[in-house]
């Protein structure tokens, strides 16, 4: 059991997610509400999501705060200081602060900036180390401005830093992915985002027709992810996640745990009193100060299936007790009949009074929950 989860488990955190859409490039698979970098732009929409926030009456302690994007990095230092005094209110609560970077966007300054007002966390965007695919999917860094990046994150200070990989990439080969592996191990970070590339509509890859691995190439190339990162002590505490020394991504658990989180700008999403919102997805109404698009109210038999769906993501898994005194139902007999199949399999089993996942069980999870959906 990961003792971080467990104690936002047991102390029902509250997020607050920030997103900023810029970029100074559009990677070829990007599908998140994102635009080109413009400073006019920018200006309007810091002052717009300012009066967004101040909206919301919020009175209760932020437990992780995560600026994503887009690309956060992409904004001037006097940009960043404005959305940085934005939320300075809010973060002094804040266990984990988190910031989305790209390495061509990074400067020393900007570390500075981010150590001064109490981010603690960095997620920086790599993807590989192959250089050449990197252009193929419109990245702009090279491996030397990500291996600065982290010594200069260390040198202010910022020790908690997480990188985002792929696999099943365009002209990516499996020593290409073992050579990505390697110099994983050489770095010090705490934290690994591994994902097999998704193709979704309406990106370049989908309309330039890519095809990537089969369904075995890509399950025989997770396991030897998996195992690498095991040897590197690396622990795999969700489908895509792996932590080192005890350095799960807060702000995401809050999302499994199915805890209430606050979203604010384009595109985002947030979780309140069981009330679920999407904010638009379109610049100009939100400029305009057109916030919020759609909300619903979560159903309890809904937010049932929704915590449960979201906790067995987790190595952890849920909480048995928890889940009892939050739902009012015991949810081994709520869905014993089947429940029990997966248990007799091995692909879940019942640990230190949690409902947990074998390795298995989260290779296969899809599979269970349609099973599990009444």
């Amino acid at each position: 059991m990961n003792k971080k989860i467990e104690w936002l488990e047991n102390n029902e955190g509250m997020g607050l997610y920030v997103h900023i859409p810029f970029c100074t490039s559009i990677c070829t698979y990007c599908d998140f509400s994102k635009m080109y970098y413009k400073k006019e732009w920018v200006d309007r929409y810091l002052k717009a999501l300012k009066k967004e926030i101040q909206q919301y009456d919020i009175n209760v302690p932020i437990t992780t705060l995560y600026i994503g994007g887009g690309t956060p990095s992409s904004l001037n230092e006097e940009q960043l200081e404005r959305l940085l005094l934005i939320l300075k209110p809010y973060a002094g609560s804040a266990l984990e602060y988190t910031i989305e970077v790209n390495p061509e966007s990074m400067t020393y300054e900007k570390l500075l900036l981010f150590k001064t007002y109490g981010i603690n966390r960095l997620s920086i965007g790599v993807q590989t180390f192959n250089e050449a695919i990197l252009k193929k999917i419109g990245r702009l860094h090279h491996n030397q401005e990500v291996f600065w990046l982290i010594s200069q994150a260390w040198e202010v200070g910022i020790k908690n830093i997480s990188i985002d990989l792929m696999y099943n990439l365009p002209l990516q080969t499996k020593e290409d992915i073992l050579k990505d592996l390697m110099i994983v191990e050489t770095l010090p970070i705490t934290h690994l985002s591994y994902y097999s590339l998704i193709l979704e509509e309406h990106t370049v890859l989908y309309n330039e027709h890519f095809e990537g691995m089969d369904e075995q190439e890509e399950y025989t190339i997770t396991e030897i992810i998996r195992e690498k990162l095991e040897q590197f002590g690396f622990h795999r505490y969700e489908i895509s996640n792996f932590e080192k020394d005890g350095h799960p991504s807060l702000h995401n658990c809050v999302y499994w745990l199915n805890q209430h989180y606050y979203g604010f700008g384009l595109g985002a999403h947030g979780y309140l009193d069981n009330i679920r919102y999407n904010n638009t997805k379109q610049l100009s109404a939100y400029l305009n100060e057109e916030f919020l698009q759609t909300k619903e109210t979560i159903g309890h038999k809904e937010s049932i299936f929704e915590a449960l769906m979201l906790g067995l993501r987790l190595a952890n898994g849920i909480s048995l007790p928890l889940f009892k005194q939050r739902y009012q139902i015991d949810l081994l007999t709520y869905y014993q009949e089947k429940l029990q199949p997966f248990i007799n399999q091995g692909l879940l089993i019942i640990e230190e009074n949690h409902l947990c996942p074998t390795s298995k069980g989260m290779d296969l999870l899809d599979f269970i929950l349609l099973e599990l959906v009444d």
